[in-house]
């Protein structure tokens, strides 16, 4: 029996420097930590109960006036019960408050160390090949270090050889719902694996896979290599194929991508996220894989619609009510810190530094913001000397009032007779 286990040991070991040898101990990690970290927000779904209190409710009521039925307000207590509530299951349209979903999303599936990889490789068939992941640093920097790379580590076998950027199709490149006119704006940059600069100057990209492959050709001959450069899709990138890596470029870490798509409101950052956690470039696949958890986090498939993971879309749906359970959620989650820090805050950074008024220096709000013709949104964690509160409010109306959302924070931050 004690020769058996030492044999099923040596075979453990054996399988184990197999693993390691083949560079997959990262993915395993990766999956294992997943797994945990469901299995952890399993014992810490919230569980908010209506506990109305009625002197914050009826000064909100008042406040709103006739806003009535053009506003959603829901405000949840430390404890995560609902202290208040004006038309909390209406569906609006979020605007970037959406983003607060797929942020979360990305953070509990990939957790706050996780970074997008480019990877440039030499082929055992004679060529090199680039894969990206979306990085939205990636810039002619990075290309001048592919062309380095291949400069010392040429074929000797081959003639000539070719260098093959592998890319989503075209008809990926943007959410169904997106506009024509919001395509051509910087916000509404193509949505790549390989993209320099996020896809965008002033105006975003149109064919950004020419750019990139313009980019590669001068900068290669400019190194004195001469190849022949071709596009081709990324689901013909073949696994099995022996290759070498030459070079791997890791993003930012997570939290600091999660910072960039909640505190600045970058839309593509937010769409990689949301392609990156769900494993799939196609839109309405990753959506709905977002939906899928968020119901699994106990929010009424009915509370939320979605569309895209920015906000950009104005097909996005959802209810205060939902908000505040999102962010009730992670407020509990293992990388809660990671998520709360990745929101602007009122009169200091981000999206929020030059909006909105608290009318008062001891009252902090760390939050996101939205905006879109018509619409605004503003969801987030709103600190008192005393207290916490989980805020989400949101106005859809041609006509918008801009102080409103200043008197609401106010109104909230100092009412003392809430539990």
């Amino acid at each position: 029996m004690k020769t058996r286990n030492l044999v099923y040991y040596i075979i453990y070991i054996i399988i184990l420097i197999l693993i390691v040898k083949k560079n997959n101990l990262k993915p395993l990690f990766l999956l294992l930590n997943s797994r945990y970290t469901d299995l952890h927000s399993i014992f810490n779904k919230p569980n908010s109960r209506i506990k109305i209190c009625s002197s914050l409710q009826d000064k909100l009521i008042n406040l709103i006036g006739k806003y009535n039925e053009n506003i959603a307000i829901s405000i949840l207590d430390s404890n995560h019960n609902i202290i208040s509530d004006i038309n909390g299951t209406k569906l609006f349209i979020p605007a970037s408050n959406q983003k607060l979903y797929s942020s979360a999303y990305a953070l509990h599936k990939k957790g706050p160390r996780y970074r997008l990889e480019t990877h440039i490789y030499k082929n055992s068939n004679g060529y090199y090949e680039i894969t990206g992941s979306g990085d939205p640093d990636i810039s002619i920097k990075h290309i001048r270090r592919f062309a380095v790379e291949i400069k010392s580590n040429r074929f000797l076998s081959y003639p000539s050889s070719s260098f093959i950027l592998y890319e989503e199709p075209q008809n990926l490149w943007w959410p169904e719902t997106w506009s024509i006119q919001d395509r051509k704006e910087d916000y509404g940059a193509p949505i790549t694996r390989l993209a320099l600069n996020g896809n965008a100057e002033d105006l975003a990209m149109q064919n950004p896979l020419l750019r990139f492959k313009s980019f590669s050709s001068s900068i290669l001959l400019n190194n004195n290599i001469n190849v022949d450069i071709i596009t081709k899709s990324q689901e013909s990138f073949n696994q099995g194929l022996n290759r070498k890596l030459l070079l791997n470029i890791p993003s930012a870490p997570l939290y600091m991508l999660i910072n960039l798509a909640n505190s600045e409101s970058h839309n593509f950052t937010s769409e990689i996220l949301l392609r990156n956690a769900s494993n799939s470039w196609n839109n309405k696949i990753a959506t709905q894989k977002l939906t899928k958890w968020v119901e699994s986090i106990g929010v009424d498939k009915e509370q939320f619609n979605f569309a895209d993971g920015s906000g950009l879309s104005r097909d996005n749906r959802t209810t205060t009510k939902a908000l505040s359970h999102i962010l009730a959620f992670m407020d509990k989650h293992r990388y809660s810190k990671y998520y709360i820090s990745s929101m602007s805050i009122i009169g200091k950074r981000g999206t929020l530094r030059n909006q909105y008024d608290m009318h008062n220096s001891a009252i902090r709000f760390h939050g996101k913001s939205g905006t879109l013709n018509g619409v605004r949104s503003l969801s987030g964690y709103l600190y008192t000397p005393s207290s916490k509160r989980i805020v989400s409010i949101i106005q859809n109306n041609t006509i918008l009032d801009h102080n409103i959302f200043s008197n609401i924070l106010s109104v909230i931050g100092s009412e003392d007779n809430c539990s």
